[in-house]
């Protein structure tokens, strides 16, 4: 089988670091070849989303601060892109009461 790497050193700090980081394992963890394929990122954003995002979370911080997107993705440390693809394609399987507050 073939041997997949992830370089730490590549990810720099905070949330954008912990996204970039889990992004990543998504991709290791379907076993994409190297590259960049449209339908791979979706994938990897998608794992990496639902592994990070809290539903329960996000509903209290959405609550606190509606409609606040950088506030919103700080609070969870994760970058605004992945609560956008998070809100896109998983918060109606999590909670579907979610849908009401966006």
């Amino acid at each position: 089988a073939p041997e997949t790497r992830i370089y730490q050193g590549r990810f720099g700090r905070g949330g954008g670091a912990v996204s970039t980081l889990a992004h990543e394992l998504g991709h290791a963890h379907f076993r994409h070849p190297a590259g960049h394929s449209p339908c791979n990122e979706l994938a990897a954003d998608r794992w990496a989303a639902r592994a990070l995002i809290d539903a329960d979370e996000y509903r209290e911080l959405e609550r606190l601060f509606p409609g606040e997107d950088f506030l919103i993705s700080q609070e969870l440390g994760v970058t605004r892109h992945l609560l956008g693809v998070w809100r896109r394609h998983e918060a109606w399987r999590c909670a579907p009461q979610l849908l009401d507050v966006f």
